[in-house]
């Protein structure tokens, strides 16, 4: 894919390896569980090949009845085909993860995320749709502080977790990992506020604001994704996201998951964001300096 943002085309190379599929049938019987994590970025992969090759790994599994369930990262295309959603189904797949990354078109063209803008944010509901339809969950994947998100995507997005039926989601701040594209820009922009290396690592931790963001403050990227935690993962929220996970998957084990996923890392984000308010008003020097990025106005390293 080689999104700005992403580390593992940086280290791993732009090419996607495979494992032979009687070797990972292999592995996967020799387990001694019976839910796992396919432990790859996507399972499915690109291309017809790609796609035949999932399939055969999902009929493998049915054919040697592992009766294992199972989860994993893939790509948002993975809706669009009803011959690998169906042999997911068989195989045991109780739910996905996809990287949505934002509701913001032009948030996505300035990650390169490709694929996402293919299928288009306005196909985002009905791919949701059709993979519930086969009772799998989707846990949503979103990155928030682009350059191409102003303040009420915060709000847009909190519309988007609640109408969309997205069964769980997790939101990280924008973060530019070292030896990233985004890295690299952001340094020659002059917008990186940590770089006091290895001390300043601790703060890459996807929860933090380390760059000036464009239309925003720091502090106010990581108001806006408290409060997205704080809107959709509440006690009632979760409940009522859990009916509708029941309702559109027919699947216990979905429905107990995500509500689990949603109070817990809604109460992470919590407690995280209020141990760095009251350091903050205890007197704990603020990281942050103003700066002209956020009004929009044009800065001395030529961001406008």
């Amino acid at each position: 894919m080689d999104c700005e943002f992403c580390s593992v085309t940086t280290f791993h190379g732009r090419t996607y390896r495979q494992r032979p599929v009687e070797e990972v049938l292999d592995e996967l019987e020799a387990l001694n569980c019976k839910e796992f994590f396919f432990s790859v970025d996507d399972i499915l992969g690109r291309g017809k090949k790609a796609e035949q090759r999932a399939i055969q790994l999902f009929q493998g599994m049915v054919e040697r009845r592992l009766n294992k369930r199972w989860i994993s990262q893939v790509g948002i295309d993975f809706g669009n085909n009803t011959a690998v959603l169906n042999w997911a189904q068989k195989s045991g797949c109780m739910a996905v993860l996809i990287g949505f990354e934002s509701i913001n078109e032009e948030a996505l063209q300035g990650m390169r995320k490709v694929r996402n803008l293919k299928v288009g944010v306005r196909n985002y509901k009905e791919v949701i749709k059709k993979i519930h339809g086969y009772g799998i969950g989707v846990y949503g994947q979103f990155i928030l502080g682009s350059d191409g998100e102003r303040q009420d995507v915060f709000q847009r997005t909190i519309e988007f977790i609640l109408d969309s039926n997205v069964d769980s989601a997790s939101y990280t701040i924008l973060t530019p990992l070292p030896g990233t594209r985004l890295y690299r820009r952001l340094e020659q922009e002059g917008r990186l506020l940590h770089t006091n290396y290895p001390e300043d690592g601790k703060l890459y931790d996807y929860a933090h604001t380390v760059f000036r963001p464009m239309h925003m403050t720091p502090d106010e990227l990581e108001e806006g994704v408290y409060q997205v935690y704080k809107h959709t993962t509440s006690r009632v929220t979760s409940l009522k996201r859990a009916f509708n996970s029941f309702i559109q998957t027919r699947n216990l084990p979905v429905t107990a998951i995500a509500y689990s996923l949603n109070r817990g890392l809604g109460s992470f984000a919590t407690r995280k964001y209020q141990c760095v308010k009251n350091a903050r008003s205890s007197g704990v020097k603020d990281p942050y300096p103003s700066h002209p990025v956020a009004d929009g106005e044009s800065s001395k390293a030529g961001v406008t």
